[in-house]
């Protein structure tokens, strides 16, 4: 792998842990406002489920990509 490549692809892991960090740091505002928005009547029962069960995999998910991309670009430059 170049090391244009390598720093490429480094950055793209960098911008996405830290949007990640972002998210779950953020999580329990974003979580009570959806159970807010349910108790207020704008949404029902299955979409608060729904909303809530999408942003704990999404978070924990989008780390793990940041992990490998950051990984993929280390590895990539050791070869």
């Amino acid at each position: 792998m170049s090391l244009n490549t390598a720093e490429i692809i480094g950055l793209c892991g960098l911008v996405v842990s830290l949007i990640s960090i972002w998210l779950h740091w953020d999580m329990q505002y974003r979580l009570a406002a959806i159970e807010d928005r349910h108790k207020d009547g704008r949404i029902t029962e299955g979409e608060m489920a729904k909303k809530i069960q999408f942003w704990k995999i999404f978070a924990p998910a989008l780390t793990l990509v940041g992990v490998a991309l950051l990984s993929v670009a280390a590895f990539g430059l050791l070869k």
